[in-house]
C-alpha cells in the first residue's frame, strides 16, 4: 500500500500505559497506508513488526525518579518538557509536518511553550491530542497558572480525542475546537514468563488466598486505604500494590503501609513500590484473582489498567464518577461496580466478588473497543484517508 499522507505522533512517555496505548495506535494508523513518525526519547520500546517509523530525538532522564531532592527533580523535569517541545516545533518545520497527533496531551508549562505551536496553527499545521485526563482530581500550581496553562494548551487544537462524551473545560470558548469520542483499545502485553503459582509462592501469598492487585501510580484518588481496612474483615484476601508515587502532592506509600501495620494487617499486604516492566505485569495479572480499581468520584476518565485487565481475562471491582469508565463496566459486566469514596462498598465489593463473581463479557467488550476503530477515528478526522 503506498504512504501518501504522513503524521508526525508525538510519544513523550516511554514506559507504562501510556507508551503502550502510543505503541498500539500508531501501528493501527499506520496500517490504515499513512507515513507515521513516532517522536520519541531513546527508551522508547519499538515493537518487532511494527508499520511505523520512530525518530529519538526527545530527551528523557529515567534516574530523576531516584533523586531525593524534590526541588531538582522539578528543575530537570521543567527543563525537559521546554526542550522537547521545542524539538516537536523543530522537526515539524524541518520535516514539514502538516498533521501532528499528541498520544498524551500535558498542559503543564503551556504559557511558555505554546506560542510556537499557535504560530504553525496559523500557518496550516492540523494538531490532534488524545485527552488521557480529561478530569483531574489535582492541579499543578496556583489556579490562576493552572487556569492559563490550559487556555494555552487548548489555544492551538484542532481535535481533541477523548474517550467519553464529555464537556472539555477549556476554560474560555474554543470554536476551532472539534471533540471527538474514540475507543481505548486493550492493552497487549506479553504473555506471563512464570505460572501463577510460581508468582504467588515468590510473593509469599497462599494459593488459596483472594489476590487482589493494585497497579498502576499510587493517587490519593485510587481509595487504596479502603482496601487496606477490608482485609480486616476478609482473612482470606490479600493485597498487592504494584506502582509508583505519581507526585508528591499525593500520599506516600509509608502512608498506606503505616495503616496496614496499624490494622495488624500487614503480613497479608505485598508492596511493589516501582515501576513494572510489561513482564512484571504480565506475571502479577496472571497471578490474580480481582483487580481493584476503586477510583473516587472525581475520577472521570478512561483506565488503561482496565484495559490491561482485558488483556489478561481479569475481573475488576470498579468505582468512579460518571464517564468512561463506569460506562464500558456496566455494559459489558466486566467486574463488580461500587459506589465510590465508600469503605463499605469496597469491603461489600470484595465480598460479593468471593461469593458471586462475574462472568464479563470479554469478547464483546474487546470488539467493540478495538484499535482499528480508534486508528480509523483519529485518521478520518485528521483528514489523513
Amino acid at each position: 500500500m503506498s504512504k501518501t499522507k504522513k503524521l508526525l505522533y508525538y510519544a513523550s512517555a516511554s514506559y507504562g500505559g501510556l507508551a503502550n496505548y502510543a505503541q498500539n495506535q500508531a501501528d493501527e494508523i499506520a496500517k490504515l497506508g499513512i507515513s507515521v513518525t513516532v517522536l520519541c526519547s531513546p527508551y522508547y520500546e519499538v515493537r518487532e513488526g511494527c508499520e511505523y517509523e520512530f525518530l529519538p530525538k526527545l530527551i528523557e532522564f529515567p534516574w530523576v525518579r531516584k533523586i531525593s531532592s524534590r526541588f531538582l527533580r522539578r528543575l530537570i523535569g521543567i527543563f525537559t518538557n521546554l526542550w522537547n517541545h521545542h524539538v516537536l516545533r523543530r522537526v515539524i518545520k524541518t520535516g514539514g509536518y502538516t498533521s501532528v497527533l499528541f498520544v498524551a496531551y500535558a498542559e503543564y508549562l503551556a504559557p511558555l511553550w505554546s506560542g510556537g505551536f499557535q504560530k504553525l496553527f496559523d500557518k496550516g499545521v492540523n494538531f490532534g491530542a488524545v485527552i488521557q485526563e480529561p478530569v483531574r482530581d489535582f492541579v499543578v500550581g496556583p489556579r490562576w497558572w493552572h487556569q492559563w496553562s490550559i487556555r494555552c494548551a487548548y489555544s492551538f487544537l484542532n481535535y481533541a480525542f477523548v474517550h467519553e462524551d464529555i464537556m472539555l473545560d477549556t476554560i474560555q470558548p474554543m470554536p476551532k475546537l472539534q471533540t471527538l469520542v474514540i475507543p481505548h483499545g486493550p492493552h497487549q502485553f506479553p504473555k506471563p514468563s512464570a505460572s501463577r503459582e510460581t508468582t504467588r509462592k515468590r510473593l509469599n501469598i497462599p494459593e488459596d488466598a483472594v489476590m487482589m492487585l493494585s497497579f498502576g501510580h499510587i493517587r490519593d484518588n485510587k481509595n487504596l486505604q479502603y482496601a487496606i481496612v477490608a482485609l480486616k474483615d476478609i482473612p482470606n484476601a490479600h493485597l498487592v500494590v504494584a506502582g509508583a508515587r505519581i507526585s508528591t502532592s499525593q500520599k506516600p506509600e509509608s502512608y498506606y503501609m503505616e495503616l496496614a501495620a496499624s490494622l495488624g494487617v500487614e503480613e497479608r499486604c505485598t508492596w511493589l513500590i516501582d515501576y513494572a516492566t510489561e513482564e512484571e505485569a504480565a506475571n502479577l495479572f496472571s497471578a490474580s484473582d480481582l483487580i481493584l480499581l476503586t477510583y473516587s468520584s472525581s475520577f472521570r476518565s478512561a483506565s488503561g489498567v482496565l484495559n490491561l485487565a482485558a488483556c489478561y481475562r481479569k475481573p475488576c471491582l470498579v468505582s468512579a464518577g460518571q464517564g468512561s469508565l463506569q460506562s464500558v463496566v456496566l455494559q459489558h459486566n466486566l467486574g463488580i461496580w461500587i459506589q465510590p469514596d465508600s469503605q463499605i462498598a469496597v469491603t461489600e465489593g470484595i465480598k460479593t466478588f468471593i461469593s458471586n463473581p462475574p462472568v464479563p463479557d470479554w469478547e464483546v467488550y474487546l470488539r467493540n473497543n478495538s484499535w482499528q476503530k480508534n486508528a480509523e477515528i483519529v485518521s478520518y478526522t485528521m483528514g489523513l484517508i
